[in-house]
């Protein structure tokens, strides 16, 4: 058997090691619009696990890497005011950092 036909059927036979992927979704919202337009728990099931079998991130995440990856350990943190206003942020200008938790 040559030597390529080896190496590639040791890389078959080799399971998928799961690799977690975590991070932080932050919440924002701007100066001029102090409402939140949705809970910070719709976002928790949407980019966490404690959406999964939801339709969310998480799910999306396991579902195309056949169980192998997941969003363990991510957190949803929020809402933060921005001193930006949406009106100018939305039309390119420039961008602002967070200042203060909500």
């Amino acid at each position: 058997m040559p030597t390529a036909a080896i190496a590639l059927l040791a890389l078959v036979c080799v399971p998928a090691l799961p690799y977690p992927v975590q991070g932080s979704v932050l919440l924002r919202k701007f100066a001029d619009r102090p409402e939140e337009p949705r809970p910070p728990q719709f976002f928790r099931e949407l980019f966490s696990d404690a959406g999964k079998g939801l339709g969310g991130f998480a799910g999306f995440l396991a579902d195309q890497s056949w169980g192998r990856t997941s969003v363990a350990g991510s957190a949803v943190k929020g809402w933060y005011m921005v001193r930006a206003v949406a009106s100018r942020a939305t039309s390119g200008g420039r961008r602002s950092p967070v200042t203060t938790p909500a």
